[in-house]
């Protein structure tokens, strides 16, 4: 099961302003929640559309926004960086 502690922590997490230590902390709850998935029969999708998985998802997503770039700028960047073209 996820801990109380890791709930109140995340909540607390959505007033962070840097996603590095979101994302440094992030498998650590992800262990939790498969560990919560395993004890009832459950798989990918119940992790991913876990509560926690849908506020950090979130949270992230609210940080990425402030960035000048928009999702279609961010994917010609990247697909440019990655073929050399």
């Amino acid at each position: 099961m996820v801990k109380q502690e890791t709930y109140k922590r995340w909540w607390e997490s959505m007033d962070a302003c840097n996603s590095s230590g979101l994302i440094h902390a992030f498998p650590k709850v992800v262990d939790e929640i498969w560990e919560e998935a395993r004890e009832r029969s459950q798989g990918t999708a119940y992790v991913n559309s876990h509560p926690l998985v849908i506020i950090f998802a979130r949270k992230l997503l609210d940080l990425a926004a402030k960035n000048p770039y928009n999702m279609e700028m961010a994917e010609e960047l990247v697909r440019v960086k990655a073929t050399g073209s």
